[in-house]
């Protein structure tokens, strides 16, 4: 699963900037230890931002 970001102010119809944040996710994880396949979403895109990434 991958989450593109765009400056949609930019956005005329096509896509010819490059985007603001790629962000991909591992859909094959052990989701065992989160409450579902959004929570290890979040909590994987949160623990990036606070990296910084």
């Amino acid at each position: 699963m991958c989450l593109i970001l765009y400056d949609i102010q930019s956005f005329n119809g096509y896509i010819d900037i490059p985007p603001l944040i790629v962000i991909e996710v591992d859909t094959k994880a052990d989701l065992e230890s989160f409450d579902g396949t959004f929570d290890y979403i979040k909590q994987k895109t949160e623990d990036l931002l606070n990296a910084n990434v």
